[in-house]
């Protein structure tokens, strides 16, 4: 079972049982995020293991990874598609030009999205070369997948966003995942009890982002070519009936 499988802190988490806002859930068993799997204990990378993933999506940079690679999963395609970057992996440029002048008229007077953290939040939000290969591979015969970062926090959280809004997912209950919230109708889907305070401006700043951008679908148009073809695509591959 994951809840018993992993620790809280290691960020493992299975995206399945989230509902949508049509009725439908996530699939259990085809997604999931963590941390850098170097991270895991032997107890934890056996139950990786076990979990039967056909592709594992590393977002961390090239100097992350040469310094903590991931350990070998039999039977998994391992995908590198962080950006090239800083060697601090923090001071990365994550996102591509083409939304940035759209995006500084809609943070226009809001400083507070343009220093430390927040700025590379607002570079990601800005169509992050990373998560449009995500997007788009996802798409593709890649389930079961794991896609991770180094903390498994912010990097696949918002990729964790990202692929709940393609998938019809309310921005509140994508919010809910970033944080790592428990999920009580998913008992099994370890979670945080008491959310971090820390986190909480950049999933309000995310979903403002998003929501000024014309809305999820407006957003993801935009930044990744996700239009209604693709999410129609996403969303059988993905989701089922609630029961």
């Amino acid at each position: 079972m994951m809840k018993q499988a992993f620790r809280r802190n290691s960020g493992v988490r299975d995206l399945g049982g989230i509902q949508t806002a049509d009725g439908r859930r996530v699939k259990s068993g085809v997604l999931y995020r963590s941390c850098a799997l170097s991270r895991l204990n032997e107890d934890e990378l056996e139950a990786v293991r076990s979990l039967g993933l056909k592709t594992v999506f590393d977002l961390r940079s090239r100097y992350e990874i040469m310094n903590e690679p991931d350990p070998v999963i039999e039977g998994a395609v391992f995908r590198m598609i962080g950006e090239p970057d800083e060697e601090s992996g923090n001071d990365a440029e994550l996102s591509s030009a083409f939304l940035r002048s759209e995006i500084e008229w809609l943070t226009r007077g809001k400083q507070e999205y343009r220093s430390g953290m927040k700025l590379t939040y607002l570079n990601m939000l800005c169509g992050c070369h990373a998560f449009g290969i995500l997007l788009e591979e996802i798409q593709t015969d890649c389930a079961p997948v794991l896609f991770h970062c180094a903390a498994g926090r912010d990097r696949s959280g918002l990729a964790a966003v990202l692929i709940l809004l393609a998938l019809g997912v309310s921005m509140k209950d994508a919010a809910d995942e970033y944080l790592m919230k428990d999920r009580s109708e998913c008992p099994d889907h370890p979670g945080t009890e008491e959310v971090n305070e820390e986190d909480l401006p950049y999933a309000e700043m995310t979903a403002d982002i998003i929501d000024s951008a014309g809305g999820a679908q407006a957003y993801l148009e935009k930044a990744y070519g996700l239009n209604d073809e693709k999410r129609r695509v996403l969303k059988n591959m993905y989701l089922e009936q609630a029961v």
